[in-house]
Parts: structure tokens; sequence; C-alpha cells
């Protein structure tokens, strides 16, 4: 939507584009009732009404663009916002992870280490 905002296309345009290139159909649900209140006469806010999986900042942050003609900006900054959460969480994600790898990877190797050299030992206990 960022994109298509800040190319000049307008807002219904924009939404009607999301509405059919969304493959949830749930959330295609959801978006196609707020833009039939959208285009009854209302705003953003009764997009929002209808589709409950938009956070809080989100809905905060495009309401005041809508108010102050700045909706582009606007999604600029929850893109923003949402790109670093995102890139938060991953690497959180991967430092929960990360130690583990290296204990499996460790085990593994342990394992298959005294795997091999087992029979070698066992050899030079029966040449006594």
């Amino acid at each position: 939507m960022l994109l298509m905002l800040s190319r000049g296309i307008n807002l219904m345009e924009t939404l009607t584009i999301a509405i059919d290139s969304t493959g949830n159909q749930y959330l295609k649900d959801c978006l196609e009732r707020g833009f039939r209140r959208m285009r009854e006469g209302g705003g953003l806010k009764d997009l929002f009404a209808e589709v409950p999986l938009f956070c809080g900042l989100f809905k905060e942050l495009a309401l005041a663009g809508e108010e102050t003609g700045a909706l582009p900006e606007m999604f600029s900054l929850i893109h923003e916002y949402e790109t670093e959460e995102m890139n938060l969480s991953i690497k959180r994600f991967l430092g929960l992870v990360e130690p583990m790898l290296i204990l499996i990877t460790g085990i593994f190797t342990g394992t298959t280490l005294i795997a091999m050299f087992l029979p070698i030992f066992r050899l030079g206990e029966g040449i006594r």
C-alpha cells in the first residue's frame, strides 16, 4: 500500500488492489466489508473496525495520517517500525536457536568420533 499511495494512486484503488491480491480468505472478507463501509462514506476507522488483525499502533498512525493528509508518510513510518520489529524478532529467535544448534552439532561430532575410535581402542586391547 505504501508504494501505491506514494506513487499517487488513491486509497480506494489501493485497497481494491490489496483485496484482489491477498490469498488469505479471512483477511479478504474483512477488507471487503471494511471497503464497503468506506464507500458508504466512512474512513479508515470504519475499515479498521472490520479488520481486527491490525495492531493498535498501525491503526493510530494510519488514522493520524488520514486526518492530516499525510497517509503515505504514515505508512512509511509503519513500514519502518514493522521492519525493525521483524528484524529484532529474528535476532531473538536466532539467539535462542544458535546455542541449541551448536550443542546438537557437538553431540553429533562427539558421537561420530567415539564410534570411529572405539573399534581402534578395542583392537589394541585384543593384542595383549
